[in-house]
């Protein structure tokens, strides 16, 4: 992975988590929750560079989580979402998004916090690779 790779998928982590989170909250602003997802982008940007090896595998596993349930959220009609407040009119059926918020929210939050540490735990355990020796004669700083 390139050098700055980690931070990259950091940087889609932040703006995802903050996308989820200003939709539980129910953050009617748009302009508000863009800012949030723009300086939760940035933060997940800076600690993809300090916490590389827990970024890669943590941080796509909650991406990862994250896109499966909303592929599955595709298929349910009253699946809450991300940016819609008020009411919203599909097929000549109104749904009031801020009423099918509640309990739906909470289920589909559990599934990616499930799902993410089911990732997480996986990736840690049997895929990612141990912490670099920096005196390990094969470094490429030391080369």
């Amino acid at each position: 992975m390139s050098l700055y790779g980690a931070s990259i998928i950091a940087f889609c982590l932040g703006g995802v988590i903050a996308a989820v989170v200003t939709a539980a909250a129910q953050v009617q602003d748009n302009m508000v929750k863009s800012v949030v997802i723009i300086l939760a982008c940035l933060l997940g940007f800076y600690l993809g560079q300090t916490y590389n090896k827990y970024m890669k595998s943590i941080g796509t596993a909650i991406l990862g989580a994250f896109l499966i349930s909303r592929g599955v959220a595709s298929y349910d009609p009253k699946a809450p979402s991300i940016f819609t407040t008020g009411s919203l009119k599909v097929d000549d059926v109104e749904f009031d998004a801020d009423q099918l918020k509640d309990k739906r929210t909470i289920a589909y939050l559990a599934f990616v916090v499930v799902f993410s540490c089911i990732g997480s735990f996986v990736q840690l355990k049997f895929i990612a690779p141990p912490d670099e020796d920096k005196d390990d004669m094969f470094h490429p700083d030391n080369a």
